[in-house]
């Protein structure tokens, strides 16, 4: 992996994070805003990463990468924030994640 680039490609990261939303919501709902335990957040992300074939190390590795590049962030939770508002405003719809 060169160290200028994401280990993940933005549209796998813009699936990523539109699945990590909506576990993240799920949890805080479920669990009533208290904070989860380490564990149960390493197990989350680790079955996340499996569903979309990755590594869980690949997966650090392009969060580490997003963090230090906050502008090509901006741009994958854009295109994430609109994925789920479209999911909200239209439920039923054939709008696939």
């Amino acid at each position: 992996m060169a160290c200028n680039a994401s280990p993940i490609k933005k549209t796998k990261m813009e699936d990523v994070m539109y699945d990590i939303m909506i576990l993240e919501s799920g949890n805080q709902h479920k669990y009533n805003f208290g904070l989860l335990p380490r564990e149960k957040w390493d197990k989350d992300y680790f079955v996340l990463a499996q569903r979309h074939d990755l590594d869980s190390n690949d997966l650090k590795k392009a969060f580490t990468y997003y963090s230090a590049h906050p502008k090509e962030f901006g741009q994958v939770m854009e295109t994430v924030i609109t994925r789920l508002q479209e999911k909200q405003l239209m439920p039923d719809s054939a709008i696939k994640p």
